[in-house]
Order: C-alpha cells, then structure tokens, then sequence
C-alpha cells in the first residue's frame, strides 16, 4: 500500500464561514481522489492539477460542483492542458488562477478564469 500525503486548508468568506478547501497532495493521486468528498466535507475542494491530469476524461468522474481546479503555474503549460481547461470550463468546472504563483508568460490563463485568488 502506498503512502499519500494530503493537506486542507479552509478558504473562508468575509463572513468567516468555509467556502471551500484547498487540498494538497504528494503521491498516491488515485487514492487522493478516492476521498475528495470526505476530505472537503461536502465544500468544493480546489485542486491543483499537473498537465498529464487536466484531462476530461480524468475529472468527468467528478461533479463540478465539488471539483474546483487550481491554477498554480509557473513552469510551462501545454497547448493541450490550456485546451482541455477550456473544455473543462465548459463542462461546468470552476478554474481557479493563484495570482501569486502566476508566472507572466502564462496570463491567458486570466480570460477562463472564475475565481482570481490573492493569497
């Protein structure tokens, strides 16, 4: 069996109530997103999602709803990840773009973004 890592961290609205969770993870990607709903408690959970797993074949399996994509960048993003975020969008997921960690080259990610995040 192997081992996963996972961190959450609360995301809150102004007036304190949890809007949702950032969760983290190290290995075990499968086994993470066997416990998305348990982890969040029911809340949306901002992912952040590697090239190889912005595929909608990957995340149809979860409701958009529940499923928040975090776009935390500064290396490279594919022509087929930026497109597959876009088909993604459409199938009714929120994309999320990290101000903070957003490299320069990689503001077309601002145009399909729900949520623009300052931590």
């Amino acid at each position: 069996m192997s081992k996963i890592h996972i961190c959450r961290q609360p995301i809150f609205e102004p007036t304190r109530a949890v809007f949702a969770y950032d969760l983290i993870y190290h290995s075990g990607v499968h086994n993470f997103f066997e416990y998305i709903g348990t982890l969040s408690k029911g809340n949306p959970a901002f992912i952040n999602f590697s090239n190889d797993l912005l595929r909608p074949e990957i995340l149809e399996s979860f409701s958009p709803s529940l499923v928040m994509i975090s776009l935390r960048r500064k290396g490279k993003l594919e022509e087929t990840a930026l497109a597959n975020l876009q088909k993604l969008r459409k199938l009714g997921y929120t994309l999320s773009v990290d101000l903070s960690t957003l490299s320069n080259n990689l503001q077309v990610l601002l145009p399909i973004a729900h949520i623009i995040r300052v931590d």
